[in-house]
């Protein structure tokens, strides 16, 4: 076989291979569960992003699910018009949901009330405190100091043990 014949060949091999995986690119869609617990970006949060997509490109792919739904980079893929590469991986949905707020949060720069309305919201959708801290980088005492908070809608209220002292 000549080298021009390995070369075509090759040719054949990358022009095949490539369009299978386009055909097998799932079609990218938000994941409605993750939105409903990632703050938005602010403006200006969007507009740093935009520009350092416009000047320097997407630097990292966005993950998906067999499906198409985003894990991360959901502000990525939104702000780059949808050219961005992809990552698929085979988790299942609750993992999913950890593995992307753990990734945003830490990569975002949230403010404590922000961090905290996430651990309320993943422990309102059943995730254990372990599971909870673990995602997020945080001890369990952490999620759990967070859980006892006055005005947290799952808050354990402790009663109140002042007692009354008479001026007799």
């Amino acid at each position: 076989m000549s080298q021009a014949d390995v070369h075509k060949a090759m040719s054949e091999y990358l022009s095949t291979h490539t369009r299978q995986q386009k055909e097998e690119k799932p079609n990218l869609r938000l994941f409605d569960a993750l939105r409903e617990i990632i703050p938005a970006l602010s403006q200006e949060e969007k507009a740093q992003l935009k520009a350092s997509i416009e000047s320097d490109g997407v630097n990292y792919p966005v993950m998906v699910l067999p499906d198409g739904r985003i894990v991360d980079g959901m502000n990525r893929w939104e702000l780059s018009g949808g050219k961005v590469a992809t990552k698929v991986v085979a988790l299942p949905e609750r993992e999913a949901i950890l593995k992307g707020v753990e990734l945003n949060f830490t990569r975002r720069h949230l403010s404590g009330e922000q961090r905290k309305e996430i651990i309320s919201k993943l422990r309102k959708l059943g995730y254990t405190q372990e599971e909870v801290g673990h995602a997020l980088g945080v001890a369990r005492n952490t999620v759990s100091d967070n859980e006892n908070i006055v005005g947290s809608d799952i808050a354990f209220t402790p009663p109140d043990l002042r007692v009354q002292i008479s001026e007799s």
